[in-house]
């Protein structure tokens, strides 16, 4: 009779024996455990390097890297999650979870969850609410990004100042942005806060922590 275990994770069951299941499983548990046991001492730097290692690893395996999205998402939104505290999954649909941390139900946590802004259902990268309220958000931005896309970006982020004038919002982003980038003389002008993973060896969790008040949240 063969061996069988059945566990659970963020509320889906994964039988043993189904071996694709578990090679996924295991590769988002074993970056999921780096990031909690390192998010106090990671750098920005460090953070970009985790995604450029892994993007170019792509490559490897076919070709090309391009057309690949998520893994940045998920590597800020499990950070954010551990700097916060410990969280449990609680489904929305079928297809969508939120975390509701395990000491504040009025605390939590969710990526790409929508929010109401001025009557319009929006969905940023990662969102914090307290007691049903949005009070942080984090859009992510990983490659070169245009003067247009930063045109976007501001507007979305006026919008969702508008709604709601307390919100503590932040734009990420990977790749480096030079100082002749038409897009970084914008994102200054318009006084939002952002933060640029590569070539910044600042701590990552003091950068958030200031941005976004996490030690406040986490009170």
């Amino acid at each position: 009779m063969e061996n069988s275990h059945s566990f659970f994770y963020t509320g889906s069951m994964i039988n043993m024996n189904d071996e694709p299941k578990i090679i996924g499983f295991n590769f988002l548990q074993q970056m999921d455990d780096y990031i909690k046991r390192n998010y106090k001492t990671m750098t920005c730097q460090e953070m970009y390097n985790i995604y450029k290692d892994f993007f170019n690893t792509l490559k490897d395996f076919r070709s090309n890297s391009s057309g690949f999205t998520g893994f940045p998402e998920f590597l800020v939104f499990r950070f954010v999650c551990h700097a916060l505290g410990e969280f449990q999954p609680n489904s929305i649909t079928d297809d969508t979870m939120e975390f509701v941390s395990t000491t504040d139900n009025k605390l939590v946590i969710g990526q790409s969850i929508g929010m109401n802004v001025n009557g319009i259902n929006k969905k940023p990268d990662v969102l914090i609410k307290y007691d049903g309220k949005p009070i942080s958000v984090i859009e992510i931005k990983t490659v070169t990004i245009s003067s247009k896309t930063i045109d976007e970006v501001i507007e979305r982020f006026n919008d969702f100042k508008d709604a709601y004038p307390k919100l503590n919002i932040l734009l990420m982003i990977f790749w480096q942005l030079t100082e002749t980038d038409k897009g970084l003389k914008k994102l200054k002008e318009s006084q939002n806060k952002f933060l640029i993973l590569d070539k910044n060896d600042g701590l990552l969790f003091n950068m958030l922590n200031e941005s976004l008040k996490l030690s406040e949240i986490k009170q």
